[in-house]
């Protein structure tokens, strides 16, 4: 069901809003932001709408009427909020004719690509000029300013939360090596070599390591740069490729590396995969950005 964008304007209509928006500016361009651009107060506009009448310039604005229209903006994680409600929702006073068409501008950029005034205008057959002064009286680009953070932090959460699923899965994925390899030696202990037994339950265990951020030797330290390694296993023409990022890398891990291939061809050689499987692993060191 789309929003009802319908609104009438007269030329009193934009004088009036012409005027509002012109003191909200005046009085909102010295209140204190933060270093992201965005208002630590706020210019309520009904407050000043209530006697517009007797108000011809800013000078003409009583100093306690300036007071009581100024919103303090609470930081909560980040997001600004005015009573509660942040400022990117339907503000006290903003009927919901004017919030509607706010928010039809304000989603424009994620649904369309950007914001444009002119072209709201073209959607709703109401002159640019309209909006404009609508804009100005209702911060538009401070509420939309505020909102493009809130989404950006938004997604670099969820980005977050990504990766520590993916994290987590590699560490299954080196549980699952490691529970493998144990149950293989257990069953055919006689095919390998102590020596080629403890490299096998080395790799197993630094892999698990590498797959939770710390270096493969040193118990409870994360690890430089990154390394991303990846098990190549092809059977029946098929190829699937496991591959985890993980941090640390260089000449410890080409090793470890090695050391995997030659055990995982010697666990292939020796029935552990399906027949006709090709096992093969590789990695590629990442290193950190300058600073």
């Amino acid at each position: 069901m789309s929003t009802d964008l319908t609104v009438s304007f007269n030329e009193g209509s934009f004088e009036f809003y012409r005027k509002l928006g012109n003191l909200v500016q005046y009085f909102q361009v010295n209140l204190p932001s933060n270093a992201h651009g965005i208002p630590l107060q706020l210019i309520d506009p009904s407050v000043l709408a209530e006697k517009l009448i007797d108000y011809e310039t800013s000078d003409d604005v009583p100093t306690d009427v300036v007071n009581a229209a100024t919103w303090d903006i609470i930081l909560e994680e980040g997001m600004p909020l005015v009573e509660g409600v942040p400022i990117w929702e339907r503000l006290d006073g903003e009927s919901v004719a004017y919030y509607n068409l706010f928010k039809a501008y304000r989603e424009a950029l994620y649904l369309e690509g950007a914001r444009a005034i002119a072209k709201l205008a073209a959607s709703t057959s109401i002159q640019t000029r309209n909006l404009t002064m609508l804009s100005r009286s209702y911060h538009w680009a401070l509420r939309c300013k505020a909102y493009d953070l809130h989404k950006k932090i938004q997604a670099q959460r969820m980005k977050e939360i990504e990766i520590q699923k993916l994290e987590s899965k590699h560490a299954r994925t080196a549980d699952k090596l490691l529970e493998m390899s144990m149950a293989y030696l257990e069953e055919h202990e006689q095919q390998l070599s102590p020596k080629i037994a403890v490299q096998l339950l080395q790799v197993a265990a630094k892999m698990g390591r590498l797959a939770v951020g710390l270096q493969a030797d040193k118990p409870g330290t994360e690890s430089g740069g990154s390394t991303s390694i990846n098990i190549n296993q092809v059977a029946g023409g098929a190829s699937e490729v496991v591959q985890t990022t993980t941090p640390g890398g260089g000449a410890d891990t080409a090793e470890d590396i090695s050391h995997l291939q030659s055990i995982l061809h010697i666990l292939d050689k020796s029935g552990a995969f399906p027949r006709g499987t090709v096992v093969e692993a590789d990695f590629e060191v990442i290193p950190d950005d300058p600073a």
